[in-house]
């Protein structure tokens, strides 16, 4: 069979159209298989990709859905597709849907931080959208995951994103500085109550016990109530702080309390805390539970620290939170602990106590048990480590500082005590034990002779 020059035309027209269709199934069966951002070689490409999407009015699906599958999302979930609001009456929305590849958890560091980051690449590109949906198809239905708003990006840019990354070097600038960002360090605000309760108990806890790591926290709601315009959550909670000791990641601090959550609703649906109340400790808890809360509510309460199913489920909240921490650090491998773990005390003789309450008060950063806590500073993280080794009546300790990464010895002294006195034995003392030892030493009054008012 011949074929004239149409025919060969329409051949040809055919296989390019079957060639553009697999490209383009190629591109979205492999978007969101990643949760790495794109580096080195591809990166200046990929910004200058992204840089063409950039248009004043969401609402044009070609452009926006290209936007959106050219971002990178973690490897649990895989991108299908996006919805848009852009009634004239509507909060301009992007909704970004996704099918599940594994169990989703929108608390989790991966995908708290692919949320933020992505909605800040998108907010910089579309200047009319005002909120981003991130949004999961389970069990036939489509069930939102998180969310952010426009206000939450300029809060964190310091001024709107769009007429920040104004030039395609400018929105160069613009992903190289987000991508430094501690997203967690800024509230998010979401239409879930769940997640808004768990955010509200971190933040009404913070800086009220010893500074781990990490703070978590488990609960379960036992009322919610509607109370126009307010939203009424009675919880019992717990909230820990964990830091790495002897290897482990463990509980350092803890608190278990019920508490009554007020909250109300913003234009985007989203809670924020007005009120936050619980029970005093000690002799008027249980008069405060009767006035916080209704009988059956108190009456849960009082058997919740005896009902082993429900402490498991609180304290399971705060595993897989930590474990969401341990895989964005890249220690996934360390055993996680909310009990006390045995630890090894210095058996100090008695003559030394004076001159030891000196020492460790000039070295109130090193564990005050035998081994090692980390702790970051600047984001770095540093070792400390206290040693000690008994012999007869003498009490040697050693203090030494070491960074994680590289090994590097930053502090190391290591000093003799012996019949009240203190010799150095290597390195040097901080300039903290000298000013220490200079202070009045207070001493406790004789039994014989007890103080007097005068």
């Amino acid at each position: 069979m011949r074929l004239n020059k149409k025919g060969y035309a329409a051949i040809t027209i055919i296989i390019l159209g079957i060639i553009t269709a697999l490209v383009i199934m190629f591109v979205k069966i492999s978007t969101g298989s990643s949760n790495s951002l794109p580096t080195t070689s591809q990166d200046a490409q990929h910004k200058a990709d992204l840089f063409s999407y950039k248009n004043p009015y969401i609402g044009d699906n070609s452009n926006d859905g290209n936007l959106v599958n050219s971002l990178t999302f973690p490897n649990g979930l895989k991108y299908a597709g996006i919805e848009l609001k852009t009634a004239e009456n509507d909060i301009k929305t992007m909704k970004i849907i996704f099918n599940k590849v594994d169990n989703v958890n929108p608390q989790e560091f991966d995908y708290k931080r692919s949320f933020s980051y992505n909605a800040m690449i998108i907010f910089s590109l579309i200047e009319n959208c005002e909120q981003i949906t991130y949004a999961v198809n389970e069990n036939g239905q489509t069930n939102e995951l998180s969310s952010r708003q426009r206000p939450w990006a300029i809060e964190i840019a310091k001024g709107d994103p769009y007429k920040i990354a104004d030039t395609k070097e400018h929105f160069q600038e613009y992903l190289d500085t987000i991508k430094k960002i501690d997203f967690g360090k800024f509230k998010v605000y979401t239409s879930n109550l769940e997640q808004s309760i768990a955010d509200a108990l971190l933040t009404e806890n913070e800086g009220q016990f010893y500074q781990g790591e990490l703070a978590a926290q488990g609960h379960i709601t036992l009322l919610t109530q509607e109370d126009s315009p307010y939203t009424i959550a009675s919880v019992y909670a717990k909230y820990v702080q964990m830091q790495f000791q002897n290897g482990i990641f463990e509980l350092c601090a803890t608190s278990s309390m019920p508490y009554k959550l007020t909250f109300s609703k913003d234009k985007y649906g989203n809670y924020t805390l007005t009120k936050s109340e619980k029970p005093q400790d000690g002799a008027l808890y249980v008069q405060d539970l009767y006035k916080l809360f209704p009988e059956e509510i108190v009456n849960k309460i009082q058997l919740i620290p005896n009902n082993t199913d429900t402490v498991q489920n609180i304290d399971n909240q705060i595993i897989q939170y930590s474990k969401g921490y341990l895989d964005s650090i890249s220690r996934s491998d360390a055993k996680i602990s909310l009990s006390y773990q045995e630890k090894a005390y210095p058996p100090l003789s008695e003559e030394n106590a004076m001159e030891f309450d000196a020492l460790y008060r000039a070295y109130t950063d090193y564990p005050y048990f035998v081994g090692t806590l980390e702790k970051l500073e600047d984001n770095i993280r540093f070792i400390y480590e206290t040693k000690y080794q008994k012999q007869d009546t003498s009490d040697t300790f050693g203090f030494t500082k070491t960074r994680y990464d590289t090994n590097e010895v930053i502090e190391n002294v290591k000093v003799k005590l012996y019949n009240g006195n203190l010799s150095v034995i290597e390195g040097e003392l901080r300039k903290s034990y000298d000013e220490i030892k200079a202070q009045p030493q207070e001493q406790p009054p004789a039994p014989d002779n007890p103080q007097t008012d005068k």
